[in-house]
């Protein structure tokens, strides 16, 4: 577990913010990779609300996800939000003329609006426990 990862663990247990995980498949991630993936399907609780959303893990990881990870995972998404197109595909080594790399970003910032409305005013603090590492 990365330094991020457990902070974030922590986090998770101080404001009992919990993921539920089922395991879906053994698939093509949809990716165009050759490689498969465990599909999952998450729902996070927090304060009385939940949000769920597929997710993926590589067959070789044999603990399925956590919180943390999970935290991880939509918060490095979320990040989107705070960037510009053109930065955003600069920090991650995309194509700016790409037009896939413009449909992940824009579902990069869908999921973190997504995340900041599931965590409202909390956002920042989970944030803040991503990049304080």
């Amino acid at each position: 577990m990365s330094d991020t990862e457990m902070k974030l663990s922590e986090l998770c247990k101080q404001v009992s913010l919990y993921a539920d995980g089922m395991f879906l498949t053994e698939k093509d991630d949809g990716s165009g990779k050759p490689w498969k993936s465990n599909q999952y399907r998450i729902t996070l609780s927090y304060k009385g609300q939940k949000y769920s959303l597929d997710y993926w893990m590589g067959i070789g990881c044999k603990k399925g996800p956590d919180s943390a990870g999970v935290m991880s995972c939509l918060l490095l998404d979320a990040s989107a939000l705070d960037m510009s197109f053109d930065s955003w595909c600069m920090e991650y080594g995309y194509d700016i003329d790409s037009r896939k790399a413009e449909k992940i970003y824009f579902e990069c910032c869908e999921s973190g609006a997504r995340l900041q409305k599931f965590l409202g005013s909390d956002y920042r603090m989970f944030q803040s426990a991503e990049n304080d590492v």
